[in-house]
């Protein structure tokens, strides 16, 4: 009987090991995962640096708080992996259950991390952050944050918007926007009027590898990625190749000359010399100084400034009009310059500032032409008149992000 039971109990530890060694295997497995080109901040106990990670290609970035037991990484590559991963029980917020060993680097592709400012945005998702929403398949909602003018603009998926923003650490605020007056089918509107709202609650931000996450309220977020096709056209400059990359911008007309051993770039009829400075009409900030005639040109009244800025990304051209802030669409077409009817703020200032800044924004809105010689910019609206532009330096560029941005309504196009 002693034996029996010997035998028995023999056999149940032995049952037991092998329970204990087939649930190890299985706790063990080898996959593939990806790690992404940044560092970011995160909190576990403490404040500290995480990876992102995801299994699949087109999955979004998670934080990793751990170390990848013998991978080296370095910031600015895209790493595909094949792990051991195991399952371990560990306590503390800053450590996960999963433990990754290195078995193979399988491919190492190099990238830029994604940076809130100068990038095209575009919204995917938007709300709950646990349950978000789709942006409507026939629309597109996107955000360029400008940072020589501290302006955020793009497309509502209806009308275009601007407005202030301004930045402190992971923190920003939103203006009201300003908008054009624009009308489309119902369910666009009210996705249109809900990313505004969105907009102006906007608390702060986070950038998880090449993913916007705009904060908006407790779990609330809309969630962009960066536009990743970008047209380019090639422009030769003695003998090397300058890429450029325009927006909504068809068939540009390119002639090339020289003068002088200088390079004339001639786009919509005007000219571009092209020095060691090398300043485009495009994502540089222009002042005004002189308007009108061209053998009787006006200056501006005193104290009064009107601005420019053609950006590229999205082709709107915004600034100060002296009062209020403007914004219009433009566009290089057949060789020639066309910028639409600026939108633009609704504040009030004296008599003179609002004649001066009615008598710029219809003449911007006649503009068909540009010639930039040297740091000046010259935009032709008829015959024989002209906007006379000096470039400012960047240091220079003007902060708006107090400006108001309230409108009361705003002329479509």
């Amino acid at each position: 009987m002693k034996k029996a039971i010997s035998y028995l109990v023999t056999l149940l530890m032995l049952v037991i090991i092998g329970i204990a060694a087939n649930n190890g295997q299985e706790d063990s497995v080898e996959k593939t995962i990806y790690v992404g080109p940044c560092i970011v901040d995160c909190i576990g106990v403490a404040p500290q640096k995480c990876m992102l990670v995801k299994d699949k290609p087109d999955d979004q970035w998670s934080l990793f708080y751990d170390l990848i037991k013998g991978f080296q990484y370095d910031e600015g590559y895209i790493y595909e992996l094949r792990v051991k991963e195991e399952m371990v029980n560990t306590s503390g917020a800053d450590r996960t259950t999963i433990n990754w060993t290195l078995m193979e680097i399988i491919n190492k592709t190099e990238a830029q991390c994604a940076t809130l400012e100068n990038t095209t945005w575009v919204l995917k998702y938007y709300g709950d952050i646990n349950n978000p929403r789709s942006v409507l398949s026939d629309t597109e909602i996107t955000a360029f944050f400008n940072s020589s003018d501290n302006m955020v603009s793009g497309s509502a998926g209806c009308n275009r918007y601007s407005a202030s923003y301004a930045i402190n650490d992971s923190r920003m605020n939103i203006s009201l926007p300003a908008t054009t007056l624009m009308m489309c089918p119902e369910p666009i509107m009210e996705q249109e009027q809900e990313y505004l709202i969105s907009l102006i609650a906007t608390q702060g931000y986070i950038i998880l590898g090449d993913q916007l996450f705009i904060l908006y309220g407790p779990g609330l977020a809309l969630n962009y990625a960066p536009r990743s096709e970008v047209e380019t056209v090639s422009v030769q400059l003695e003998n090397e190749t300058e890429s450029v990359q325009p927006e909504n911008v068809s068939e540009p007309i390119v002639n090339l000359g020289t003068s002088n051993e200088t390079t004339i770039i001639s786009i919509s009829g005007g000219e571009t010399e092209v020095g060691a400075a090398e300043i485009t009409h495009e994502n540089t900030t222009w002042s005004l100084k002189s308007y009108g005639e061209q053998n009787n040109q006006r200056p501006l009244l005193k104290g009064a400034k009107i601005t420019a800025l053609f950006n590229s990304t999205d082709s709107i051209v915004s600034g100060s009009s002296g009062c209020n802030r403007y914004f219009a669409k433009y566009d290089i077409i057949n060789s020639k310059l066309s910028i639409s009817t600026p939108a633009r703020t609704r504040m009030m200032c004296g008599k003179l500032v609002m004649r001066q800044e009615a008598e710029y924004l219809s003449a911007l809105e006649y503009a068909d032409s540009f010639t930039i010689l040297g740091n000046e910019l010259q935009l032709s609206y008829g015959p024989d008149r002209t906007l006379n532009y000096i470039a400012l330096p960047s240091e220079m560029t003007e902060n708006v992000s107090s400006l108001p941005m309230n409108v009361d309504s705003m002329p479509s196009y």
